[in-house]
């Protein structure tokens, strides 16, 4: 009948073709499904004032502009983004700062439409100031989806209570 060779050919080859379909199924459902389309929740200026994170809009976030401050002290230095979501139509403001905000120093962002909407981090859908210990935050969305409107993002630097604004991107 069979020999033992056989059958361990045999089941090797059926090993190998189970562990194809499965890697193979797996691929195929990963591309044709994209998680940003999917998750995506709002369009334009329904973002207003909502999370990029929660409604999905960060999923296919883009930088499109990155202004570095100067020195704040000690080498503390902010990074200001001006994010842009395709599929949802909407731009956001992050501040990332190159080490944790020291004891008393405080770190934010602020979107500004030409629509004259503007939030920022401590903004229902902000994810809150950069307090001490932490390094970004960023701001609830604007939408900015048609050519004639616009946005930029700024970054402010909090040390004894004063806020002083820090960089300033280019609009989008």
């Amino acid at each position: 009948m069979f020999s033992i060779k056989h059958i361990m050919s045999l089941g090797l080859m059926l090993l190998m073709l189970s562990t194809m379909i499965v890697f193979t199924t797996g691929v195929a459902s990963a591309h044709t499904t994209s998680p940003a389309l999917a998750a995506a929740s709002c369009l334009d200026t329904s973002c207003d004032g909502k999370s990029p994170v929660s409604t999905g809009c960060a999923d296919d976030g883009q930088d499109m502009h990155v202004v570095t401050s100067s020195d704040l002290g000690g080498g503390l230095r902010a990074n200001v983004t001006l994010r842009y979501s395709a599929t949802c139509g909407a731009t956001w403001a992050k501040v990332t700062f190159n080490a944790p905000m020291p004891s008393g120093h405080y770190g934010d962002a602020q979107i500004i439409s030409s629509r004259g909407k503007y939030y920022d981090c401590s903004s229902a859908g902000g994810n809150g100031w950069v307090s001490p210990g932490q390094t970004s935050c960023y701001t609830p969305m604007v939408g900015d989806y048609h050519s004639s409107e616009s946005a930029y993002a700024a970054g402010f630097y909090s040390t004894n209570g004063t806020w002083k604004q820090v960089a300033t991107t280019a609009s989008y």
